[in-house]
């Protein structure tokens, strides 16, 4: 399950309870052998990721491409737990040889943004997409001309 310890179990959780999101398959019962749950599991994310492939618009994905490729800078956004994924694809994209920058904080990227010129790209990332503060930068963002 990807945590360290019970602790972090609890906060992850803890997490997903307040986001409406299960952390935890609602297959798994509380019966279930290791290699029943541990099964459980992956059969649930892999059905996920099968899913997710199906619908994935490729058309998206290639100009997503094009923008990150031809970007002057790109700004990676996340809050929460989602922050955490931003941060590491700052990390990676700075293989790119590209100016990256990453925040945690709404303020910041709020600033970020409006600094934002042609050739920036913004990348806002959130697990349900429906995270209020990066929804409302999403629609700001739309009404500049740098791509989100």
């Amino acid at each position: 399950m990807d945590t360290r310890g019970f602790p972090d179990f609890k906060l992850h959780l803890a997490q997903s309870l307040a986001n409406g999101t299960p952390y935890v398959n609602r297959n798994v019962n509380e019966d279930d052998s290791v290699e029943s749950y541990t099964g459980k599991i992956f059969e649930s994310a892999m059905a996920t990721l099968d899913h997710v492939r199906h619908s994935l618009d490729k058309s998206a994905i290639n100009r997503a491409v094009d923008l990150l490729t031809q970007a002057k800078k790109i700004a990676f956004f996340g809050l929460g737990s989602s922050a955490a994924v931003a941060h590491d694809a700052m990390n990676k994209f700075f293989r790119f040889n590209v100016p990256v920058v990453y925040s945690d904080d709404i303020v910041l990227q709020r600033m970020s943004c409006m600094n934002c010129s042609d050739g920036d790209v913004v990348v806002l990332i959130s697990h349900t997409g429906r995270t209020k503060n990066l929804v409302e930068l999403g629609a700001a963002g739309t009404r500049k001309t740098t791509p989100w």
